[in-house]
């Protein structure tokens, strides 16, 4: 599981500088990657039960060669992306680039022998992960057409009223003309279009929800089971409905840029991602509708390392999505990233007095020779474009402007350091070594591993990515040295308290 984590983590760290200039077009995109979803979850839930057999006596050495294959091969898709006019990549051209080196990756981390043993004990799971996926495709088009301002189905009614009806709980003067799909208020309102109606999504689950239960029939109880579709396709509707009301209540607000900008973007994925996450739980745990349910685990377990070293950044990673949801342009809801990682660090305290915390000063001098850095790289990069921060601030009340300020620096100085150095230097840095990763001293990190999670930390930092390896090299470098997490933590949190001093005294927004 752990090596899941990190593959699934270094993945997600190499797609955020893409993910943002890469458009796959075409609705075989679709149909590809709701095929490959399926095929995994259903794949995951029948070779469940056999992993301890596979995994014993399996060699998981690192297999560097083919994470040079998966740097090489990410490269190339890089490149001929960059070729195309917008970025925008033909879904088929985005497997045959992308898929090689997700494999390659894989293998990095998990034998090959492993994986074909798992792909074979998964059956027929790809029959009904590729039918599945060919139902998602058409459902959700099929679903989308339905939205039509001339059309007088009942969804489509239900679904209108339903947000008037809500709208009217929460505000006065309600407008909302059902023959354009047009509703809001006298300050904001919208037209409900195709992609926003939330049928797309119930065509999705309609889909998953039946080639679900058609795979595990002999474990799912009949007819109970059959519950599922229609509770899921209304959990769903009921989730968009939310949204869509949220979506006018945020642009009454006064909000309306982050209503249309990113919560209308992020809402829908969130929604549906949750309302498939509770069905699958749903299914598998429930005793009135499996056969065999997960068992509760009573005994006491020996507690995951893991958790402690990732678990604050993965909060600061979800309080980040979150916020994205409701800004545009400037992150007023920023604070988040603050008030996640506090409990998270928290929680783990007990763990953390393990470790030893004392620092020199030449990490003090270390994180102002990154801070140096920092500015020279910019100034010879040309300065960024606005982050809109400025002009976002200037909308907020003093008293917001002062706290949000405070917020942002508090975690630019505190919570940052404290999750990246953990996550980074403290657990992937390790993590490549051995899997006993807690048991590898600081001064064991091999200079290999040192730069593969230098270069994995300097890739969160978009255009400034070439500074951030440096960065992260001089912090574990002197991790490395001192043998201090301390030592790393106050390097970083000095970079970043002169950077954030930099910011407010010159308004340097665009470095925040």
């Amino acid at each position: 599981m752990v090596r899941l984590v990190l593959l699934v983590a270094i993945l997600a760290l190499e797609w955020i500088p893409l993910s943002n200039l890469v458009q796959i077009g075409g609705g075989l995109a679709r149909l590809i990657l709701s095929s490959l979803t399926i095929f995994v979850a259903f794949g995951y839930s029948r070779v469940r039960s056999s992993l301890p057999r596979l995994l014993e006596g399996v060699d998981f050495t690192f297999r560097w060669g083919y994470l040079a294959a998966h740097f090489a091969s990410l490269l190339t898709f890089a490149g001929i992306a960059w070729k195309i006019p917008g970025w925008h990549v033909p879904a088929v051209a985005f497997c045959l680039l992308a898929l090689p080196s997700t494999i390659c990756a894989l293998f990095a981390f998990v034998p090959v022998e492993l994986c074909a043993e798992i792909v074979r004990g998964t059956g027929n799971a790809w029959i009904y992960a590729g039918l599945g996926g060919l139902a998602t495709w058409r459902l959700a088009d099929d679903f989308g057409s339905l939205w039509q301002p001339g059309s007088q189905n009942f969804v489509l009614n239900l679904t209108f009223a339903s947000v008037k009806a809500l709208l009217e709980v929460c505000v006065r003067d309600v407008i909302a003309d059902r023959s354009i799909l047009q509703i809001g208020t006298t300050h904001f309102q919208v037209i409900v279009a195709q992609v926003c109606s939330g049928l797309e999504g119930m065509g999705l689950m309609l889909a998953l929800s039946v080639t679900w239960l058609w795979f595990f029939r002999k474990e799912s109880r009949f007819p109970q089971s059959l519950l599922l579709v229609p509770a899921s396709l209304v959990l769903v509707w009921a989730l968009n409905v939310v949204r869509i009301t949220a979506l006018i209540l945020i642009g009454n607000a006064g909000a309306g840029d982050i209503a249309v900008g990113g919560f209308h973007s992020q809402a829908g994925w969130i929604g549906f991602n949750g309302a498939a996450l509770a069905f699958a739980v749903a299914a598998r745990r429930l005793p009135w509708l499996n056969k065999s349910p997960g068992a509760t685990v009573v005994a006491a377990r020996a507690e995951n390392p893991t958790g402690a070293y990732l678990m604050p950044f993965l909060a600061i990673l979800a309080a980040a999505l979150v916020s994205a949801a409701f800004s545009s342009g400037f992150e007023w809801a920023y604070p988040l990233r603050l008030l996640a990682a506090v409990p998270a660090l928290w929680a783990y305290r007990a763990a953390y007095r393990e470790l030893d915390w004392r620092c020199g000063w030449q990490a003090a001098a270390a994180g102002a020779a990154v801070f140096g850095m920092w500015i020279a790289l910019d100034r010879w990069s040309g300065q960024g474009s606005d982050s809109g921060i400025a002009a976002g601030l200037a909308g907020l009340p003093a008293a917001a402007r002062t706290g949000w300020v405070v917020c942002r620096v508090a975690a630019a100085v505190v919570t940052v350091p404290l999750a990246e150095e953990l996550a980074f230097r403290g657990f992937l840095a390790r993590r490549l070594i051995s899997e006993r990763f807690e048991a590898v001293a600081f001064r064991r990190i091999s200079p290999l591993a040192l730069m593969i999670s230098s270069v994995a930390f300097g890739l969160l930092h978009g255009r400034m990515w070439a500074g951030g390896i440096v960065a992260g090299l001089m912090f574990g470098g002197l991790l490395r040295r001192s043998g201090r997490i301390g030592d790393a933590v106050m390097a970083h949190a000095t970079s970043n308290a002169l950077l954030a001093a930099w910011v407010l005294a010159g308004g340097h927004w665009h470095l925040w």
